[in-house]
């Protein structure tokens, strides 16, 4: 699969709209012990070689702060309860000369391998 980067810049996380899944499909707050399901639907959309090295990273990126996770990681979950996608609004200042000053930095991943994908790709877009 071909990866894309996007940069996507708000200047703060009030008024997000708010757009609904399709069926079958619903958000939830992460929660304790979510760290694991992160590092997966992250390894399995190939931001990482292997569940190792995304566990390293989150713990790296999250670690002293992962309460904050409670209120800024959202999870995708199917009807079976199997988390499939994350999206977190994230501290940050962003390099670019374009962006320096952002407050924020956003993260999508959806799980890759999935006979649904398109459906999610199409959300993703409007969002």
């Amino acid at each position: 699969m071909e990866q894309i980067d996007l940069v996507m810049v708000r200047d703060n996380l009030t008024a997000i709209p708010r757009y609904d899944l399709p069926a079958g499909l619903s958000y939830r707050m992460f929660q304790k012990g979510d760290d694991a399901i992160w590092a997966e639907i992250e390894t399995s959309a190939d931001e990482f070689a292997s569940g190792d090295l995304a566990g390293r990273h989150f713990r790296k990126e999250f670690g002293k702060l992962q309460q904050e996770l409670y209120n800024r990681c959202v999870l995708v979950d199917t009807e079976e309860g199997v988390s499939i996608g994350t999206a977190t609004a994230w501290f940050g200042d962003l390099a670019s000369d374009v962006f320096a000053g952002t407050q924020y930095s956003l993260w999508d991943t959806i799980k890759g391998k999935n006979d649904r994908i398109e459906m999610y790709i199409e959300l993703d877009n409007k969002i």
